[in-house]
């Protein structure tokens, strides 16, 4: 009984060994869990892309050096996420604007979508959601050839279909005031963001 045990027991600790590895130590069971962990244990900064934003200024995310930044991805397009995340992100970003702690953290919401959304319609969408333009700006990448290692760079995966439709993943990604890629918190986690943005204030 014994002999015929043993065997059992070698094959479910040798699984369990083989589980651990894959899941981060038994901590991300899902690819969105593993993108995470991997931001917190190894924080890099994000290429460094031109965008243009909905008032047709260029800039890069480094260029908010020194300050906390909170990046969401989005097409304007979307029925679907990409509406919640606006409403979502903009209670949040009245937030931070009354908070003395986060006064200086900046938002920016990236289009994946830039051959349609032209800065007029980012303006457009802007003011639909009473962005503040100093505080929450929007914006494509000026060379589509370089989005796809923005979206690498955060963990972003966009599936077109053939209705000209996105399928994606989508949350709120904070680069710490040294440029890099240090949390990623989920659109409902207001109270959360609002406690890691003045923390790294």
């Amino acid at each position: 009984m014994i002999r015929r045990a043993l065997p059992v027991l070698l094959v479910g600790v040798l699984g369990a060994f083989r589980l651990g590895i894959a899941t981060d130590g038994f901590r991300a069971f899902t690819s969105e869990q593993a993108r995470r962990l991997e931001v917190v244990s190894q924080p890099k900064a994000p290429p460094a892309v031109v965008l243009e934003d909905q008032d047709g200024r260029h800039f890069r995310l480094s260029d908010f050096s020194g300050r906390v930044v909170l990046v969401d991805f989005v097409y304007t397009q979307c029925r679907s996420l990409c509406r919640t995340a606006g409403a979502l992100v903009q209670p949040l970003s009245r937030s931070l604007a009354q908070d003395k702690a986060t006064s200086d953290v900046m938002l920016v919401t990236i289009s994946f979508d830039p051959a349609r959304d032209t800065p007029a319609v980012l303006r457009a969408h802007a003011q639909r959601l009473g962005a503040d333009p100093a505080r929450w700006r929007f914006a494509r990448p000026i060379d589509p050839m370089q989005l796809p290692a923005l979206l690498k760079a955060f963990g972003i995966v966009v599936l077109a279909d053939s209705n000209g439709e996105f399928q994606h993943n989508g949350a709120v990604h904070l680069l710490a005031r040294d440029g890099r890629l240090v949390a990623i918190h989920d659109y409902e986690a207001r109270d959360e963001i609002l406690r890691d943005a003045r923390a790294r204030s």
